[in-house]
């Protein structure tokens, strides 16, 4: 074997042993390693390993955790309307927009949303999305505190938000208890996120909308979704500034799923994804103008 392949057979050796010894230590802890974790191969080990673990923080986008869930979630969740300034009748141009969400504001619908908006005179966006977050997993991403920042640095008038898709799952309380996936108790405290989320935002903007699950051919989200859009409609219902915009029935046909829908002139198309959950362009499409038509009441369009 020539010397250089032998001492990187030896170098995999050692660095194997390493990560074995790192990964064992609760069993080996009456072994003497301190020796061996001064070496310059196991400083190496830890080097990449830390440099690992900050590349897919960075991916993931864990850095816009900032805290604790009970400190993010500070805001005591309001029982009855919240009372805020009165707002104009209707907001007159110009008027800047920011859209927030998971992989639905990415693909399909925030484009088609984005470059809706960016037709009408006097309409700004900046849009804002991370795949595989919500309001659930606030280790994994903090879109309550993301959002604050976003709305510090843009100003925006209008928020439009899009959440729930990755928050079928099993969630912590402020205590760190779990609760079971569609329990009455994970109910209620999903229930407090979006109230807290709410109670942070609504005050910043003059109005809020948030996009409800349009109807889903995913057996594994249609419970999900199905719990998640009545609690976002009763919360925005207690906020005089944020509109619950139901999707549910026009991404059906006579009450049943359907992947493919007319569009406004009768036209069929291909709405949803193979998963039943992402939209198509078209489905953006769909979705985008009855955000826009809820829009339109509130807003003095040109």
């Amino acid at each position: 074997m020539e010397k250089n392949n032998w001492e990187m057979f030896l170098t995999a050796c050692v660095v194997g042993l390493i990560v074995m010894i790192a990964s064992f230590e609760s069993v080996t802890k009456d072994y003497e390693l301190s020796s061996l974790k001064q070496s310059a191969g196991y400083q190496s080990f830890l080097a990449l390993k830390n440099s690992e673990s900050a590349f897919w923080s960075n991916l993931k986008g864990t850095k816009s955790n900032s805290g604790k869930i009970d400190n993010i979630l500070q805001t005591a969740p309001p029982t009855e309307t919240v009372q805020t300034p009165p707002q104009p009748t209707k907001l007159t141009l110009p008027v800047k927009t920011l859209l927030v969400g998971d992989s639905m504001m990415l693909v399909g619908f925030g484009p088609a949303l984005e470059n809706s908006l960016l037709k009408i005179k006097d309409v700004s966006v900046v849009r804002e999305g991370a795949y595989s977050t919500g309001l659930n997993r606030i280790d994994y991403f903090d879109w309550f505190t993301k959002t604050d920042e976003l709305i510090a640095q843009h100003k925006p008038d209008v928020l439009i938000v899009m959440f729930g898709g990755n928050d079928g799952q099993g969630i912590k309380d402020k205590d760190g208890k779990a609760h079971e996936l569609l329990s009455e108790s994970w109910k209620e405290i999903y229930r407090q996120r979006v109230n807290v989320y709410l109670s942070r935002t609504s005050p910043k903007v003059k109005k809020i909308y948030w996009v409800g699950h349009p109807m889903t051919g995913n057996e594994g989200f249609l419970s999900k979704f199905l719990a998640m859009n009545p609690i976002f409609q009763a919360e925005c219902a207690k906020f005089p500034n944020a509109v619950f915009v139901d999707t549910w029935e026009r991404f059906g046909v006579n009450g049943v799923y359907r992947q493919s829908i007319p569009d406004d002139d009768g036209l069929w198309q291909i709405a949803k994804q193979s998963d039943g959950v992402h939209v198509t362009d078209f489905g953006g499409r769909i979705l985008a103008g009855m955000v826009i038509k809820e829009m339109q009441k509130d807003v003095e369009m040109k």
